[in-house]
């Protein structure tokens, strides 16, 4: 979604769910529609089970970003911080609303430490050294494990 196509539908919600005594009706095309579209920027779920007050947050909380905000909500990015994590670098702050993969790809190159603190670090160390990111050995030693015991079970059987 685009910075504007969020600010047309902000526009459209508002008339559905600023309205008097807080009835928001959840059954809404344009409500669902605006839940849907929040969850997917935000990653919360809203107007599920007591909530009374969550959808319409949720409204405010996107209407108070200006352009540039939007700008960086909306952005594709490859390599996000986990959750919650503040991460400083080259005197400023990053957190997963804010960082870019070119500043991701800047600030592992500074110090390989700071993969630790993306959810997908290892893909971000094996795009900074140009290399296919590693599959995991786990697959391997399932099939050593699967063999030795189908030798174990026919030399019990050749035991018996």
């Amino acid at each position: 979604m685009t910075p504007q196509e969020i600010t047309d539908l902000l526009n459209e919600v508002s008339q559905f769910i600023v309205v008097p005594k807080g009835q928001i009706d959840k059954t809404n095309e344009v409500v669902i529609r605006f839940i849907a579209v929040y969850k997917e920027l935000k990653g919360k779920t809203l107007g599920e089970g007591s909530c009374v007050n969550c959808i319409l947050d949720g409204f405010f909380e996107l209407k108070a970003l200006n352009e540039q905000q939007l700008k960086f909500l909306t952005m594709e990015r490859k390599y996000k911080l986990k959750a919650t994590r503040v991460v400083g670098f080259n005197q400023s702050h990053y957190t997963t609303a804010n960082i870019t993969d070119e500043i991701a790809l800047e600030m592992v190159a500074s110090n390989r430490a700071h993969a630790a603190s993306f959810d997908n670090g290892d893909e971000l160390l094996a795009a900074l050294d140009g290399k296919p990111v590693k599959q995991p050995k786990a697959t391997k030693v399932a099939a050593v494990v699967t063999e030795a015991t189908e030798v174990d079970e026919v030399a019990e059987d050749e035991a018996d």
